[in-house]
């Protein structure tokens, strides 16, 4: 931003959310107790990557409303998905998937590019999101920028469709983290990008100015919380949001029991990819406001240079969105055979979590955020923090 950071400016305040699938829920719930604690100060920048996006450009298209009332209709948007709005079912899919490669030349150029339709997705991204609104909102300063980060399949770089106003510079590429940022005006297919977790949804083709067209799949791959975008945005405060915990719980292992399985191993990837990344980019964070010396700026709502405060909203343990879903599972579970294996171990609750569209989830894990997110009050303020890391669970 072109007018951010000096010392005796307000702290541009930044929206940063992590990617979640129908953990998004969770997200929506957090934000929608610490975005009306901001008051006056409410978030000039929102970047967000796969589900983070549509928090993020939900809470951006409303911005011109009142906080709480922007809040509720992002919490009435998640309460009214369900899972064919997302996705069609898997086995019709698998099943439509093998009759195309049968009737197309035999299967032998034809091959399916995802186990999951994601169709339904495209027209919902359409109708949940007010586009024209969003777009107002940018022009006309409300909201300053809007960055949807998504992964170009073939250069594996995270890219941020950036759509902000004229008055706002466009960083620049950032070649340590292999972070490029476009210039556009959003639209569904950016988000639909985003949102292409691989193998499971069809990556999305998209064109962008000077670069032509490439296939981009879910954000989260590389950047699955783009806290470093908001920052060379210009960001002087950042409002963080997950679905994990900041950092793990240091536990001993229990060599008697059985060895990990499968699931367990992709829970340990999925870590990888979303909370490993995270807890550097808030180290960082926190390293450079210690060596810039941060102290108390004498006027409030102000920072000194170089350093920027940040709160984190996220489960308090690892496990609380893995343990909402085996609920729900067990409850279905009488009338469903996936819901009675699933719901037998704890891993698959875990993943299930991610995928799971069912109304008695998105609410309770929309109460779940709602409640981490008040433990980052203190007498109705977000507490800001600026030299430590958040704490351990």
């Amino acid at each position: 931003m072109s007018s951010a950071g000096g010392p005796g400016e307000a702290a541009p305040v930044a929206v940063v959310v992590s990617g979640a699938g129908a953990r998004g829920a969770y997200e929506a719930g957090a934000l929608s107790v610490i975005l009306p604690a901001l008051g006056d100060r409410q978030p000039q920048l929102y970047v967000g990557s796969s589900a983070g996006a549509i928090n993020s450009l939900g809470f951006a298209a409303l911005s011109h409303l009142d906080p709480a009332a922007a809040a509720e209709r992002v919490l009435d948007l998640w309460r009214g998905i369900g899972r064919g709005d997302v996705f069609r079912p898997l086995g019709a899919t698998l099943l439509g998937a093998g009759a195309r490669m049968l009737l197309r030349d035999g299967g032998r150029r034809h091959r399916p590019v995802a186990v999951l339709d994601t169709a339904p997705l495209n027209a919902t991204l359409g109708r949940i999101l007010n586009w024209d609104q969003l777009h107002v909102n940018v022009r006309h300063g409300r909201v300053e920028a809007c960055g949807v980060v998504a992964t170009a399949k073939h250069t594996h770089r995270s890219t941020v469709f950036l759509e902000s106003r004229p008055s706002v510079a466009v960083p620049a590429d950032d070649p340590i983290r292999d972070i490029g940022f476009v210039p556009v005006r959003l639209t569904p297919a950016h988000v639909a990008g985003s949102s292409a977790i691989p193998a499971l949804f069809p990556a999305v083709s998209i064109e962008t100015p000077g670069s032509g067209a490439d296939w981009y799949v879910d954000g989260g791959v590389r950047l699955n919380t783009p806290i470093r975008p908001a920052l060379l945005l210009g960001a002087r405060r950042v409002v963080v949001v997950a679905t994990v915990p900041a950092s793990l719980p240091a536990e001993a292992g229990d060599l008697q029991g059985d060895p990990p399985g499968v699931a367990s191993g992709l829970i340990d990837v999925l870590r990888a990819v979303t909370v490993d990344p995270m807890v550097e980019e808030l180290r960082s964070l926190v390293g450079g406001n210690v060596r810039a010396g941060p102290h108390p700026h004498p006027q409030p709502d102000r920072l000194h240079p170089g350093t920027a405060e940040y709160v984190f909203a996220g489960p308090h343990r690892p496990d609380e969105l893995g343990r909402l879903a085996g609920q729900v599972l067990r409850r279905r579970g009488r009338c469903s055979l996936p819901g009675r294996f699933a719901a037998t171990s704890p891993d698959l609750c875990e993943l299930a979590s991610h995928v799971l569209f069912e109304p008695e989830f998105i609410d309770g894990a929309i109460e779940l955020g709602r409640d981490d997110a008040r433990r980052q009050l203190r007498d109705g303020a977000v507490v800001w923090k600026c030299c430590e890391l958040p704490e351990a669970s």
